[in-house]
């Protein structure tokens, strides 16, 4: 529970009295995404969904306003 300090110095007692489990916790964690590999895959999604909208007859560009309304 958060602010339990008792609860916390009893998990760091456990980590230190079974050696083999902090590689069992570790393993159970998912790596990091960095972003050079968030990039990757938007820009596949995009490239993907503008070759798909690209063929279609009924495609309008959409409208865009710059600045703050007057």
């Amino acid at each position: 529970p958060r602010g339990d300090v008792a609860a916390l110095a009893a998990r760091l007692r456990r980590l230190v009295d079974e050696p083999d489990l902090l590689p069992r916790l570790r393993a159970g964690i998912r790596p990091v995404r960095t972003i050079g590999k968030e990039v990757d895959e938007l820009e596949t999604l995009y490239a993907r969904l503008v070759s798909h909208t690209s063929g279609a007859s009924d495609a309008r560009p959409a409208a865009v306003t710059l600045g703050s309304p007057a």
